[in-house]
């Protein structure tokens, strides 16, 4: 797009806000979220399974996609939050796909890199650089991946921690009049997007929600504009 591509250096390595060396790094991670690898799963839903070729064009871009970007190279690992959306992305897939004839093959190669991610995830979590919406999906997605794939070794622990973090920063980042607390709309409505998600995940997979997340969940979503309160995640174990 501007004319410029990252290297493909240890992802530590690379000046990534750096314009004159990778260009604008938020296109180049936009794209890597995966998140038109579900729509391609819609699709091939929507079509009823009848034609293939949506997941075929599924398949081939995300295994094209681990053979471009073997870890720790390339701009693609620079950001815990890039990651946890893509797993996100991956857990929709991976979701929406079972029971068509691809799924079992693609869940075989999706379940280790799924797992790949957590661990990176895991270790590096924005603790200290950008804790609040940054450090909330990266919970987000941790949640989601300890929630749905138990079989990973270190599922339980992931779904504990994360489950600890997204309760401890709907108190930090909510305030009492359930407004986001960096008062912007766009970050609002992201915020929420996430609590909303881990909520349902965990209510949906029979985990008790605390009484003391209620009130901010409520009052989160009520300050949010009213088409926004509509997503309703149908994921469960496997």
């Amino acid at each position: 797009m501007h004319g410029k591509r990252a290297p493909l250096d240890p992802w530590c390595k690379i000046p990534f806000l750096d314009f004159a060396a990778v260009g604008d790094h938020k296109v180049i991670w936009e794209l890597n979220r995966h998140q038109h690898l579900v729509t391609l799963a819609k699709a091939q839903l929507l079509s009823g399974n009848k034609n293939d070729k949506c997941v075929r064009e599924l398949i081939a871009q995300w295994r094209n996609w681990i053979n471009a970007n073997p870890y720790p190279l390339g701009i693609n690992w620079g950001s815990s939050l890039e990651v946890a959306f893509r797993s996100l992305s991956w857990i929709w897939v991976d979701q929406l796909l079972s029971g068509t004839a691809e799924h079992e093959d693609l869940h075989a190669e999706l379940l280790p890199a799924l797992a790949f991610h957590g661990r990176y995830i895991e270790r590096y979590l924005s603790t200290y650089f950008s804790p609040n919406t940054h450090l909330l999906g990266e919970a987000v997605a941790l949640l989601f991946l300890g929630t749905l794939y138990p079989q990973i070794q270190s599922a339980a622990r992931w779904r504990e921690s994360a489950w600890k973090i997204v309760l401890h920063e709907a108190q930090r980042q909510v305030r009492p009049d359930g407004v986001y607390f960096e008062q912007s709309l766009y970050y609002h409505v992201y915020a929420l997007d996430f609590f909303l998600y881990a909520r349902l995940l965990q209510a949906r997979n029979g985990f008790e929600i605390p009484q003391p997340t209620t009130p901010c969940s409520n009052e989160c979503s009520t300050s949010s504009p009213p088409s926004r309160r509509q997503a309703r995640p149908r994921l469960r174990r496997r």
